[in-house]
C-alpha cells in the first residue's frame, strides 16, 4: 500500500509541476506580448492600440488657416491641448468717417492681400484700443 501511494503522490506532483510549468509559460507569453507592445508605442510614437491614448501625445498645431490668412498662436502652460489666438480682427477698424459707428464685416480680400500669403503672429496681443487718455490706437478690431 506504501508503493501505491508513493506512485500516486509521484503522479500528482508531477501533474503540478506540468501544471505550474504551463501557467509559469502562459505569464511570460503576456508580459513578453506587454513588452513588445509598449516598444512598438514607443517607437512609433503614436496609438497602437486605437484606444484614444498615447505614449507622447500629440500637442495641437499652433497654426490655423481661416482661408484668408494664416495665423501662428501660442500653447497654453496651464491647458496643453489648448491653442490661444490673440488679436485676430474680427471686423474692419473704426477710421475716419467708420469712427463711432457700428463695425463693418471684415474684409478678408484685404486682410488676404495684407498676410501677403505669410503666417502672421497671433502669438500676442497687438496695441489696445484707445481708452480716455491712456494712448493705443484706432485699429483695434
Amino acid at each position: 500500500m506504501a508503493l501505491v501511494d508513493s506512485k500516486e503522490a509521484s503522479a500528482s506532483t508531477v501533474q503540478k509541476e506540468k501544471a505550474s510549468t504551463k501557467g509559469n509559460l502562459y505569464w511570460s507569453a503576456m508580459l513578453l506580448s506587454t513588452v513588445l507592445l509598449g516598444l512598438a508605442s514607443f517607437i512609433c510614437q503614436e496609438n497602437v492600440l486605437a484606444l484614444g491614448y498615447s505614449i507622447f501625445p500629440r500637442a495641437p498645431s499652433t497654426i490655423v488657416d481661416t482661408g484668408y490668412a494664416k495665423y501662428q498662436g501660442n500653447h497654453s502652460l496651464a491647458f496643453p491641448n489648448n491653442v490661444a489666438f490673440l488679436g485676430i480682427p474680427y471686423a474692419e477698424p473704426p477710421l475716419g468717417e467708420r469712427r463711432f459707428r457700428a463695425p463693418l464685416p471684415l474684409n478678408k480680400a484685404r486682410v488676404s492681400l495684407e498676410s501677403k500669403g505669410k503666417v502672421v503672429d497671433a502669438r500676442s496681443y497687438p496695441d489696445f484700443c484707445i481708452q480716455g487718455s491712456t494712448g493705443g490706437e484706432f485699429h483695434c478690431f
